[in-house]
């Protein structure tokens, strides 16, 4: 099941102008195999980006460790002035467990 990790609006000043849409958060990883998380990054109810994150831990341990830092760079163009809502979406799609931490979400409007 898919769960919403952070969204955030914006509102182009035209409908030339582009998004970009910067993500950053770490995924804590709970167990000692690899892990994978798939995301979905929505446009409002279009999904504009997907995948599948693999986390890798080399430490043997199976106890929480904070996995390496996710990013998500993306140039949009909405094409409108009207109110965007941006979000990202994820799922683990492994046997153990891992969970976004430290979530950060900028967008920034570049006149088109």
């Amino acid at each position: 099941t898919y769960v919403d990790v952070i969204s955030q609006a914006i509102t182009p000043a035209s409908s030339s102008n582009k998004v970009l849409f910067m993500l950053s958060c770490d995924l804590k990883i709970y167990g000692s195999a690899n892990q994978q998380v798939d995301y979905k990054t929505y446009r409002d109810s279009t999904i504009i980006e997907s995948g599948t994150a693999i986390l890798g831990r080399d430490d043997g341990g199976s106890y929480q460790i904070l996995g390496s830092a996710y990013q998500q760079i993306i140039l949009d163009s909405p094409s409108t002035s009207s109110a965007v809502t941006y979000k990202i979406q994820m799922n683990e799609n492994s046997s153990q467990e891992a969970e976004p931490a430290n979530i950060h979400l900028t967008l920034m409007e570049i006149a088109g």
